[in-house]
């Protein structure tokens, strides 16, 4: 009786055990700060995918825990298994990367100038005529990757850090720089939040090409295919609900695939 008894106590607390960890599994994610899509952790507004992440999964017993980190790190982290997973990412950023069927969102690639400046984009051509601002490591599309990877310094700078595109921005305000490359929706919510007239940078132009975006999990993670597929469902079913609508509506956005 006395052998059956610690059997049963010790049984008894794996399973105790096991429901704890259940209840407190973490999916960590990273990424630089690229609001609306993800924003600061701490506010109230953390951005739409964080939100909507946090809704997929909760109901499988987990907790987000999301930070901000520079893309270039944010991507090295993910790909060495430290973190789960990196919200806002083209397929091309990352194509090792374990991606899921349903996509994030969408992202365009504009061009913004100074007021005053008469650049406007016509092609790959008009990109010799100009300095132009990106961000290190951030995949744009087929048209400006090609152009950046044959370009020298003095025709293009890359910043980097956790906040870049405050960074280009105030370089174009200045003139150390003539175009920057950015998401239409990203650039004008970061004017908004810096107190930057919208008159004072304005848009030149965007490629015809637009990309998806998506959360895409750590090709060192073993649990990164399921963590995809719970991505899929949950989604379809937010959607479904009404709920992913209802989220998009905060940050003045409507759902990408209507």
């Amino acid at each position: 009786m006395k052998c059956f008894g610690k059997i049963m106590l010790l049984s008894t607390l794996i399973f105790c055990l096991s429901s704890i960890a259940a209840s407190s599994a973490t999916l960590s994610v990273r990424s630089d700060s690229w609001p609306p899509y993800n924003d600061e952790p701490k506010s109230p507004k953390p951005g739409y995918m964080i939100q909507v992440l946090w809704e997929i999964f909760k109901s499988h017993g987990y907790v987000i825990d999301y930070d901000i980190m520079s893309w270039t790190d944010s991507l090295d982290a993910v790909r060495e298994g430290r973190f789960n997973a990196i919200v806002g990412a083209a397929k091309d950023d990352a194509p090792d990367f374990i991606f899921p069927q349903e996509s994030f969102g969408l992202s365009d690639t504009a061009f913004f100038v100074k007021k005053g400046s008469a650049w406007r984009y016509d092609g790959p051509a008009s990109y010799s005529k100009v300095k132009l601002g990106v961000i290190e490591s951030y995949s744009y599309n087929e048209e400006v990757d090609v152009y950046l990877e044959s370009s020298s310094g003095e025709s293009v700078f890359v910043a980097t850090g956790d906040n870049p595109l405050l960074q280009l921005i105030q370089m174009l305000r200045s003139g150390k720089i003539d175009v920057v490359v950015e998401d239409s929706n990203v650039m004008f919510n970061a004017l908004i939040d810096n107190n930057i007239a919208l008159g004072e940078i304005v848009p030149a132009g965007r490629c015809e090409e637009i990309s998806d975006l998506y959360v895409a999990f750590s090709p060192a993670d073993p649990k990164s295919k399921e963590l995809a597929e719970m991505f899929d469902a949950g989604i379809k079913e937010l959607r479904q609900k009404g709920k992913l609508q209802a989220t998009l509506k905060l940050y003045g956005l409507k759902d990408w695939a209507k």
